[in-house]
């Protein structure tokens, strides 16, 4: 019984320890996913092909301690997931949450929050 509790506990615990995704769209998204490499962008200054912006993707680990490295990751990855041929990295967060504990005192977590444009290049005529 006990392994079966600790199976629970272990399988609740890596469900809720995922980052959280969101992707709002500016428009209607490309139709079929990216399979190669996209290109990864830290300003819009340093795109030197004409690109439209198609989403704003935020990932936040909600002070899971995910590095930022495996934020990018994933950021990267849900660009290449909704069809972008590069992303702009807008910025790489960190705040401090405070967490009251039952008994007495304060929980202080870390949370990070990378944010960055899905982009498309548009095609030369």
């Amino acid at each position: 019984m006990k392994k079966l509790i600790w199976l629970l506990f272990f399988i609740v615990l890596t469900q809720v320890g995922c980052a959280v995704v969101r992707v709002t769209k500016f428009g209607p998204l490309p139709s079929l996913p990216k399979a190669s490499n996209i290109d990864v962008y830290t300003s819009h200054e340093s795109v030197k092909k004409p690109y439209k912006e198609i989403a704003l993707i935020t990932i936040d680990d909600q002070g899971w301690g995910r590095s930022e490295s495996k934020l990018l990751e994933k950021l990267i990855s849900k660009a290449k997931e909704i069809g972008a041929d590069g992303v702009i990295i807008l910025s790489q967060d960190k705040q401090l949450t405070g967490i009251p504990s039952s008994e007495g005192g304060t929980f202080i977590s870390t949370r990070r929050i990378v944010r960055g444009t899905a982009i498309v290049y548009e095609k030369s005529e």
